[in-house]
């Protein structure tokens, strides 16, 4: 009897090992996604009193004294293995990626929301003339930069 579980054994470890390991890659990979998801809404939540817009003047015109900083926020973000293996078969057969879509979504969000935060960090109540650029580093990774005009309310460097 124990020579039949000998023999399976090595079945067992080459078979068995790599599910084991697809299913806690699986299950961690995306326990951090919704985690990360849940931070950004909720960090979104605490800066949603900064208005961001992509008007390259103040709305209404200048009226008041105000101080003017750049502001930017960037990240990184990459693909797993399972959504760039989704994105490959889709890929074979036409259409949209919707795995990569998650990650770009993630990405803007998060670029945004640094972007904001350092408008925070200033003072600042609006952030005008935003803009979002993309560029893809590597086949597997997407960098997302957002940056715009943060405008405080002031008496330095005035803009009238």
């Amino acid at each position: 009897m124990n020579d039949q579980y000998l023999i399976l054994l090595p079945i067992v470890f080459t078979m068995g090992l790599p599910l084991i390991l697809i299913v806690i890659g699986l299950t961690v990979g995306t326990a951090l996604e919704k985690r990360h998801i849940r931070a950004l809404g909720e960090q979104e939540l605490a800066l949603k009193g900064i208005v961001v817009t992509n008007h390259k003047r103040l709305p209404g015109g200048a009226d008041e004294k105000v101080i003017l900083h750049l502001v930017s926020g960037e990240v990184v973000l990459s693909a797993d293995f399972f959504k760039n293996l989704r994105a490959a078969l889709r890929h074979l057969t036409g259409g949209r990626l919707y795995s990569l879509e998650g990650v770009l979504e993630r990405a803007r969000r998060e670029a945004v929301v640094r972007m904001k935060s350092m408008a925070s960090r200033q003072g600042a109540h609006m952030i005008i003339n935003a803009r979002i650029e993309t560029s893809r580093i590597g086949s597997t990774m997407v960098e997302v930069l957002a940056y715009g005009t943060a405008v405080s309310r002031g008496n330095n460097r005035e803009v009238a």
